[in-house]
């Protein structure tokens, strides 16, 4: 289901292709590498916005 903003329900994504039932129980854990952390702050300098960095696995549609 993906939601707006404000995560009101706008649908299903791709029509339902990537639903699926919810696992509970399983931990997620996130880390940041220091020089990681240090090259975005360095990179931000004081403006208030967000750095995003991902691997995510990308279809066409």
């Amino acid at each position: 289901m993906v939601a707006d903003v404000h995560n009101r329900p706008q649908g299903s994504f791709a029509n339902g292709k990537y639903d699926q039932d919810p696992v509970y129980g399983m931990e997620l854990f996130s880390t940041l590498d220091i020089d990681l952390q240090e090259f975005g702050e360095k990179l931000m300098g004081k403006e208030k916005e967000v750095l995003l960095q991902s691997n995510l696995i990308r279809e066409r549609y």
